[in-house]
């Protein structure tokens, strides 16, 4: 009889850890989560309408086909320009679901752009709150992996921009929840293979990380009819993404692999490819960051578990990702960062428990240690707004090049960019662009009346606007209708 209550004794304390028991302190915890959050959007939102337009390029690309989208009713898979077509750079079910909320809400795509990364972020935040909290087993350290995660520059000057990166990483934690979850409860988590699809759907560009976190952990799992299962679920539920998905990891394997990729010689000077050093991993993710993260190695490494290793990988991939050329990838290594925000928070947090659990016992010293991060966080939000690091947004010149193509260009209008992306500057009028004619002009632009004859020839009865963002190339025998800057609009209007 003792040893059935005592087994039902370990059951209940078992079930009741793997639930998380609830503390006085917990609803302390959920009020400084909430009043963190509320600033980190409060500060955000600050930030999005004090710049006019939007803070970055990419976006323009992806409002303008979430509004074709709309518009045909249909997934874009190739974009229609005035001649020919261009495929998307990649699909992504962002523009689908902004697409959405537009026709049921009634937001401006200018409002759900400017504000959709923010939400984004914060529901990734209550995300790692939830996960760090579970691997942790104690909620102060999910609300510190949080405070970490979100306090440096790097993620809130990246949650000004609506890019499916931040909509994607919620799930790539999501994936690696599961994964824990299984491999501590034992049983099949039924919501992975929607985990995986989400990530597929969103941004399959970056599922190579959690594809190579999945590998381990059925390693670990040691079941072969459970692998089946989950692959057969996942593959059903991303069918229509995995032809797309694979086709563009073989392209990426090409372009952006190893001596011989093709993007090599781009990435050359390029600021956004240079291998980054210390001092920016310093000034981007923050000294408190990287100081946690550092003195929670060894601890990782401390009596290694399934679970851990999975979290070293999962820092070690994605620390290789923003290394760049120098591992032999040719990615942008700005972008690879915030991938490695995540489990960088999650190895800091682990150092506070276990590194420093014991210094933190009293109510006193865990409302001190609180607290002191919280006024940590505000003092970063306050002083380290993007303005002050030069993060105007997209250029004055350029965004108001694009205003003017969309107010003046007529429907029978061509236009022509020359070194310039008209997409993701913002112009709407997709139909009109010309990008494949470009060199013929380039090559008549010095001969006195070569460019009039030329588009003459090209674009009978139609008008005519060339786009230039370089001093190389300019046209004299034309009308320059818009100047700002390094962009000139000439304008033709052909016999």
């Amino acid at each position: 009889m003792m040893d059935v209550d005592r087994g039902a004794v370990q059951t209940t304390n078992l079930r009741s850890t793997l639930k998380g028991t609830r503390h006085p302190e917990d609803k302390w915890i959920y009020l400084v989560l909430f009043i963190v959050l509320a600033l980190f959007l409060c500060f955000g939102l600050i930030e999005v309408y004090s710049t006019e337009g939007l803070f970055s390029y990419d976006p323009n690309y992806h409002m303008n086909l979430s509004e074709l989208l709309e518009q045909k009713q249909e997934i874009i898979t190739e974009i229609q320009l005035y001649e020919g077509s261009s495929p998307p750079q990649y699909l992504t079910s962002m523009q689908l679901l902004t697409a959405l909320l537009h026709q049921y809400t009634g937001l401006s795509y200018l409002t759900i752009y400017r504000t959709f990364g923010l939400f984004c972020r914060i529901f990734t935040a209550l995300v790692l709150f939830i996960t760090a909290s579970y691997f942790l087993q104690d909620k102060r350290y999910g609300l510190a992996a949080v405070i970490l995660f979100i306090s440096s520059s790097y993620i809130f000057y990246r949650s000004l921009i609506s890019y499916p990166e931040n909509l994607v990483l919620p799930f790539q934690i999501l994936i690696f929840h599961a994964m824990i979850k299984s491999l501590r409860e034992g049983e099949i988590d039924y919501a992975l293979p929607v985990y995986i699809s989400a990530a597929l759907y969103i941004h399959y560009r970056s599922f190579i990380v959690p594809a190579l976190l999945l590998l381990v952990f059925l390693i670990f799992k040691r079941n072969i009819k459970y692998a089946a299962g989950l692959s057969l679920c996942a593959g059903i539920l991303a069918a229509p993404i995995l032809q797309s998905a694979i086709d563009q990891y073989i392209k990426y394997y090409h372009i952006n692999v190893g001596p011989s990729a093709s993007w090599k010689p781009y990435t050359v000077g390029n600021p956004s490819y240079a291998v980054p050093t210390f001092n920016y991993y310093l000034s981007q993710l923050g000294a408190l960051l990287i100081l946690l993260m550092l003195l929670g190695i060894p601890f990782l490494l401390r009596r290694i578990n399934a679970e851990k290793l999975i979290l070293l990988l999962w820092l070690t991939f994605t620390f290789a990702m923003t290394r760049g050329k120098s591992v032999g990838l040719y990615v942008p290594t700005d972008r690879m960062l915030v991938y490695f925000c995540v489990p960088a928070a999650l190895v800091a947090a682990l150092f506070l428990k276990e590194g420093l659990d014991s210094e933190l016992r009293s109510p006193r010293a865990r409302m001190a240690a609180g607290s002191l991060m919280s006024l940590a966080l505000v003092f970063f939000l306050v002083v380290n707004m993007p303005g002050i690091h030069g993060w105007v947004g997209i250029g004055a010149d350029k965004r108001d090049a694009a205003a003017w193509l969309n107010e003046n260009a007529s429907d029978n209008a061509v236009i022509i960019p020359f070194q310039l992306d008209l997409v993701t500057m913002g112009v709407d009028r997709l139909g009109s662009i010309d990008i494949f004619k470009g060199g013929e002009l380039e090559d008549v632009s010095n001969a006195p009346g070569g460019v009039k004859e030329k588009i003459g020839e090209l674009y009978p009865e139609k008008k005519v606007y060339i786009v230039s963002g370089t001093d190389d190339f300019q046209v004299h025998d034309a009308e320059v209708v818009f100047q700002e800057g390094k962009i000139r609009i000439y304008y033709y209007e052909s016999d």
